[in-house]
């Protein structure tokens, strides 16, 4: 992230993702580099035009510059539409 210039992180996931731990690991690993971010976990297997609108709009709210995925393909597709 810190290669890419990121200054505030949207980390794109899903509730199954953050139980398993993954979540927090991504985001230990952002606060060792002093980054902030944001996470975005209103993802549903095969995420709807909606999940990836609310994602875009919560990035620009949040004033995110960099998106960060974590997960399967659902955080992934997701990410890749709010980007």
């Amino acid at each position: 992230a810190r290669n890419f210039g990121a200054q505030r992180v949207l980390i794109v996931t899903d509730p199954g993702v953050i139980a398993s731990g993954w979540v927090a690991d991504v985001q230990n690993s952002l606060q060792e580099m002093d980054i902030d971010y944001r996470v975005f976990s209103a993802v549903s297997p095969n995420p709807r035009t909606e999940e990836v609108m609310a994602g875009a709009a919560f990035y620009n709210e949040e004033g995110c510059n960099l998106i960060v995925a974590v997960g399967g393909g659902s955080p992934m597709d997701c990410a890749k539409g709010i980007g």
